[in-house]
């Protein structure tokens, strides 16, 4: 279980987070959603140590985490997998070696277990034939199919994605869509901020709210979506649905 309890965050003035706190389960998929600059990313980021917080507590299964601490960085560095919006590839490196550089950095095992783990991963997201690509011959989609692919590497129990689809095409979201679902059905924690309401329906067993850095609501799917409580999320649901 990962819990947020009582995250403050500001950038100057702005308060990206205020009092935000939620929990997610073990084998949950968990998406959040909400206009941009409401905090999403903001409290994405700062589960996994990328955005350090002005207060509160993050807790991985019943451990409260200090960043600060070398320790208990690495506890979350291994426990966790981070797919980003914009991929965060290295342009120089072959797909393979975008995979294996850090299960090999981290001592996992050696290079031959390496390859022959980014190959079933690379074939588990549907682009085995790009092993001795480099990314810059990838499209957008393949791109975040690899990355996806990198997160998996360490073998992380929780997985969290920063708008996945964002930076894709139209015709290219499906296919990364694809990909997280297939996730999801094989029984991966997952939190997923997300634009694309449609999949978060489909996936999420519940979906969280937010607004001006506050955690407005979270639901379930079906609840959030035929039942929502607050006015603000009434507002924003008829403007991304209608």
């Amino acid at each position: 279980m990962i819990e947020a309890l009582n995250i403050h965050k500001r950038f100057d003035d702005l308060k990206a987070l205020d009092d935000a706190s939620f929990k997610l389960n073990d084998g949950e998929v968990v998406c959040i959603v909400g206009p941009s600059g409401s905090g999403k990313s903001t409290l994405c980021r700062a589960l996994c140590g990328l955005e350090k917080i002005d207060s509160g507590k993050i807790i991985y299964d019943e451990k409260a985490i200090d960043f600060n601490n070398t320790n208990d960085a690495k506890i979350v560095h291994q426990k966790t997998g981070f797919v980003f919006q914009h991929f965060n590839l290295f342009p120089h490196l072959t797909v393979l070696d975008n995979l294996t550089l850090g299960y090999l950095q981290n001592k996992k095992g050696s290079k031959e277990e390496a390859k022959a783990l980014a190959v079933e991963l690379l074939n588990r997201v549907g682009i085995n034939d790009k092993l001795d690509a480099y990314p810059g011959n990838l499209s957008g989609g393949q791109k975040q199919r690899v990355a996806i692919a990198r997160s998996l590497m360490l073998k992380p129990k929780y997985l969290l994605m920063d708008e996945p689809t964002s930076a894709l095409d139209p015709e290219m979201v499906k296919e990364v869509l694809d990909v997280m679902k297939d996730l999801a059905q094989s029984g991966m924690t997952m939190l997923i901020v997300t634009h694309e309401m449609h999949f978060a329906s489909h996936i999420a067993k519940r979906i969280i709210f937010m607004d001006e850095g506050k955690i407005i609501e979270e639901a379930s799917a079906f609840d959030f979506f035929n039942h929502p409580k607050s006015d603000r999320l009434k507002q924003f649901l008829s403007k991304m649905l209608y």
